[in-house]
């Protein structure tokens, strides 16, 4: 099996008070990263101010390439977080949409294990 591990980082501090990371909204990428199982090179996007759309739209892309040629993306909380930024930011809602419901999230099998 094939894995590629993903994860990004908001380029938008979230004030400690903030009951809701969603109304804060865009809150932007500052960086991405996609690791592979079967490489030891590490895939990264990064602005330094945040990734433009087009930056967010070839990480998509990317991705769905990654998928095409048989890879599994994990995530740690990547349903409810990394896809839902990652499609803001790129404006290709049903390609991340796609790319969530086909990748495994690992916060999430901890929470239905709960």
């Amino acid at each position: 099996m094939k894995l590629a591990s993903f994860d990004i980082e908001i380029a938008t501090p979230i004030p400690e008070n903030c009951k809701d990371w969603r109304t804060l909204g865009p809150l932007g990428i500052s960086c991405a990263a996609i690791a592979l199982s079967d490489t030891s090179d590490i895939k990264i996007w990064q602005n330094p101010t945040r990734l433009t759309q087009q930056e967010a739209k070839n990480l998509v892309h990317y991705m769905r390439d990654l998928e095409n040629k048989g890879h599994t993306i994990i995530t740690w909380n990547g349903c409810q977080f990394d896809f839902a930024i990652l499609a803001n930011e790129s404006n290709l809602l049903k390609d991340c949409a796609r790319l969530a419901l086909n990748h495994v999230d690992l916060m999430m099998l901890v929470t239905f294990q709960k």
